[in-house]
Order: structure tokens, then C-alpha cells, then sequence
């Protein structure tokens, strides 16, 4: 006869692993809290402003491009953080402030699924699925394109100091 015990589940892991006992993970802090608040205040400030600089009817092509430009932006940073080899703690701060308080309050779920509505009681329902369609893919471009300037950027910076030193 055999005894089975029961399995223990194992503790999760990653940014949803409960902290230890005593202590709070960066990311799960008040200071964080704080840095996602004071970001995503300047980015919605920044996109409102964008906003009320554009005719009403044009708002959608605004919201277009803020989108584009936030995941272009976006993918910029969190590649640079991780070419710079930034200290673990220093780069989840500027991912908090610049990337999820930031470009989370300049770009914005909501104001893409309202563009996508207008969109779609100006013109058809065909105008609002190419609007939609044409956001997600162009956005996901954008941020390909993000990623590959850093790329591009941090390899040629790489290339040169040896390029320098051959020369001497």
C-alpha cells in the first residue's frame, strides 16, 4: 500500500508573486502607486491638450495618431531599458512613470474604442473595422519600428568605440 500526500502548490511566480513576509516588491509599493499616478497625469494632460488643439472633426485622426505614436514611444523605451542593462529597480521605476503612468494616460483603450464608434456613425460600419484594424496593425508596426531604431541605435553605438580604437 502506497501513501499519497497531498501536492503543495507551488508559490506563483513574477510580478504577481505575493511579496515577503515584511516587505513589499518595488512594483508594489506606494512609491510605485505614486510614479503610475504622477505619469499618467502628464500623459493625459498631454493628450487632452492634443485634443483641444484639434477641430472636433478631426479628433479621430488624433486619437489615431497618439495611439501610434504612444506604441512607437513605448517600445523605444522598454527596448533602451533593456539594451542600457539599467539596474533592475531603476528601470522598473521608469517603466512605472514613462511606460504604464506615461504612455498608459496619453494612449488610452477608451478614447480608441470611441474613435472606432464615431468612425463608424460618420461614415460606415466598413470605416470603423478599417479604423480599428488599421489602429491595432499600425500600432503594432509602430512599436516594431520602436524597437528596431533602438536596436539599430544601440548596435552602431556599440560598433563605434571599437571602430575608434582601431584608429588610433
Amino acid at each position: 500500500m502506497t501513501t499519497r500526500t497531498a501536492r503543495q502548490p507551488q508559490a506563483p511566480v513574477g510580478t504577481m508573486a505575493p511579496a515577503r513576509t515584511g516587505t513589499l516588491a518595488d512594483h508594489r509599493s506606494w512609491s510605485a502607486a505614486l510614479m503610475v499616478f504622477a505619469g499618467g497625469a502628464l500623459g493625459t494632460v498631454a493628450r487632452e491638450s492634443l485634443d483641444l488643439l484639434t477641430p472636433a472633426d478631426r479628433l479621430v485622426y488624433t486619437t489615431f495618431a497618439i495611439n501610434l505614436l504612444g506604441s512607437f514611444a513605448l517600445a523605444v523605451a522598454y527596448t533602451a531599458l533593456q539594451a542600457r542593462h539599467t539596474g533592475a529597480v531603476a528601470a522598473r521605476r521608469v517603466r512605472l512613470l514613462a511606460g504604464t503612468g506615461f504612455l498608459g494616460g496619453f494612449t488610452t483603450y477608451g478614447s480608441f474604442a470611441v474613435a472606432t464608434v464615431v468612425a463608424g456613425s460618420h461614415g460606415s460600419v466598413g470605416d470603423a473595422v478599417l479604423y480599428a484594424v488599421g489602429s491595432l496593425l499600425l500600432g503594432a508596426i509602430a512599436a516594431l519600428l520602436g524597437r528596431w531604431v533602438v536596436e539599430r541605435l544601440t548596435r552602431s553605438a556599440r560598433a563605434t568605440p571599437l571602430a575608434d580604437q582601431r584608429a588610433k
